[in-house]
């Protein structure tokens, strides 16, 4: 029987544990640090992950110790998590969702989370909320504006970015669209110059993979075109803003606003990482720990669909 290491929490779903306990020689280590179990993990056949709860990263590293390990598979779309250029070297075969669009199609938690940060940020909530915790009772520092006069950017039209895009037109808000990379679909309006976009944005969403492309997209010469009261949302990849220009802007403009799900470097920098400490001493920022595809009926359906091909290819019975 397989030798299967679960780095990733799994006991919360409902049988999952179970089901590849069934199948496989389950180590569970959901919440160690790859120091700690290092030595256990030299014998490992194969690894069940996500990168949201990532503890330390499949780097050449762990793949050095872990000499045994055939294939990956993580329950998610995103896989930087994961040095695929690497554990291609070593012939080790990544599974992921990023091309399961029968299942990811389904999923629209995150871009409901982008959604939230939007209708959070126009109304000012969470300042609001902290302000009567205190005992106070007063509207004035918190007037919002209605969502329907606003004008919403959206940077990546893929799936994501296509439900951002239905919810904010639901709401009556005026939408436009950046992404050089597909066709225009009516009704929204695309522009050909991403400057253009951010000169008529009030919210800018991101929904663009991590790539070289679009490494450090978020910079100052990005920023320098953006209104000084912009509301800026990420549910992408932190590695896709350059967090020391973006805090820059942010101390300059008392207005602008950043709500995101991600950071970069999360899983071995997020203790020093800048924006966590500006959150300590000002509202403009609002973070959220990677829960944008974290619900229980999306990780019920990803978390099981990826536990399926597991056993599918290397379960009882499977590849050896």
């Amino acid at each position: 029987m397989n030798r299967l290491a679960i780095l990733t929490p799994i006991d919360h779903i409902d049988g999952l544990l179970d089901l590849l306990a069934a199948n496989f020689n389950c180590l569970y280590r959901p919440n160690d640090s790859f120091r700690s179990i290092a030595k256990e993990l030299v014998d490992v056949d194969l690894i069940f992950t996500n990168p949201n709860s990532s503890q330390f990263r499949l780097d050449e590293e762990f793949f050095l110790n872990c000499s045994s390990v055939k294939a990956v598979f993580t329950a998610s779309t995103g896989t930087n998590h994961i040095d695929l250029e690497f554990a291609e070297k070593r012939s080790i075969e990544v599974y992921s969702l990023k091309e399961e669009y029968d299942l990811i199609n389904q999923l629209s938690s995150t871009a409901e989370l982008a959604f939230a940060f939007a209708l959070i940020s126009t109304r000012n909530l969470l300042p609001a909320i902290e302000s009567v915790k205190k005992g106070h009772w007063d509207y004035r520092p918190f007037m919002g504006r209605h969502f329907a006069k606003l004008s919403i950017g959206i940077i990546g039209f893929g799936r994501l970015g296509k439900m951002f895009a239905n919810y904010c037109t639901a709401f009556n808000a005026k939408v436009r669209i950046f992404d050089p990379y597909v066709k225009k679909v009516a009704p929204f309006e695309f522009v050909n110059e991403l400057s253009e976009l951010l000169k008529k944005s009030d919210i800018i969403s991101l929904h663009v993979h991590h790539t070289e492309e679009t490494e450090g997209l978020v910079d100052t010469e990005f920023l320098l075109d953006c209104k000084p009261s912009v509301t800026l949302i990420n549910t992408s990849r932190g590695e896709i803003v350059n967090e020391a220009a973006l805090l820059r802007f942010l101390r300059a403009n008392p207005g602008a606003r950043y709500c995101t799900d991600v950071l970069a470097n999360e899983i071995l920098g997020r203790a020093h990482n800048p924006i966590l400490k500006y959150l300590e001493s000002s509202s403009q920022v609002v973070v959220t720990p990677h829960v944008g595809g974290m619900t229980s009926d999306g990780q019920m359906q990803a978390f099981f669909f990826m536990a399926n091909r597991l056993i599918q290819i290397y379960g009882k019975g499977g590849r050896t």
